[in-house]
């Protein structure tokens, strides 16, 4: 009879841990099939671009910035096969991609970073940054680990690991491009409003380049906007409750 139940036991304790490692991994078979319905189309050629509106001098500056899919690649980690899509961003007016890529793909639960790739660098891990579908009023919470570009010497950092939570399933955003009924995701960070050697003023994530800035830490609020099967719409951020940053959509270009 303890022989059963040891057997018993251990069964359990192999679906226990089945589970968690579902709970916390791209499903094994998004590599090849793609979902219905998604919080972010991924396919290249896919573009967004955004007006940009930053509040912390004086007198408001506006620029332009775009985001988009320049290719798929396939590769193999932590011993699954995937198929990916290249998130870049481009530098304006001349519409070129950047060199650092963001790689994402999407699944049942949401859509996953896999990691950054470019000519000098290479992280990956995968990490959940935006649960789709979602409900506000259930388990909206998890952690999203952002890895970022260090201008400095071209490399990725593994910079934080952020509390992400879903604020709203319907939040009607107005853009430019229309209005569009959103999830409204939100997390928190440090910003580095500082003086960097030299004497230029600037707005820096804490994380970023640190060793270069002096200045006092102020907490922010970070909001994205993204409409189901059209993707990136806005962003704001927020100190002390005042709104210092904005990007909306002005134009996109869904495949």
């Amino acid at each position: 009879m303890k022989k059963y139940r040891i057997i018993i036991v251990l069964i359990v304790f192999a679906a226990v841990l089945g589970l968690i490692s579902c709970t916390n991994s791209v499903d094994s078979d998004r590599s090849t099939t793609p979902v219905k319905k998604s919080i972010c189309p991924l396919a290249v050629g896919n573009y967004w671009l955004f007006i940009d509106s930053s509040f912390t001098d004086t007198i408001p500056t506006v620029d332009t910035s775009k985001v988009g899919i320049s290719e798929s690649i396939s590769f193999k980690f932590n011993n699954l096969d995937y198929n990916v899509f290249c998130w870049n961003w481009y530098t304006l007016p001349g519409n070129t991609p950047r060199d650092y890529k963001w790689l994402y793909v999407n699944d049942s639960s949401g859509l996953w970073n896999i990691g950054c790739i470019s000519a000098s660098d290479t992280l990956l891990k995968t990490s959940l940054k935006l649960k789709y579908p979602i409900t506000v009023n259930g388990d909206n919470s998890w952690a999203y680990y952002k890895i970022e570009h260090n201008s400095t010497d071209n490399n990725f950092i593994l910079s934080d690991s952020l509390a992400m939570t879903c604020k709203s399933t319907n939040a009607m955003y107005s853009t430019p491009a229309g209005t569009f009924s959103c999830y409204m995701y939100h997390y928190e960070r440090n910003m580095y409003r500082a003086t960097r050697h030299g004497g230029i003023n600037e707005d820096k994530f804490i994380d970023e380049e640190k060793n270069n800035y002096r200045g006092e830490q102020t907490p922010a609020d970070i909001y994205l906007y993204y409409a189901p099967d059209i993707g990136y719409v806005g962003y704001e951020r927020k100190e002390r409750g005042t709104v210092t940053f904005k990007k909306v959509l002005l134009k996109y270009n869904i495949q």
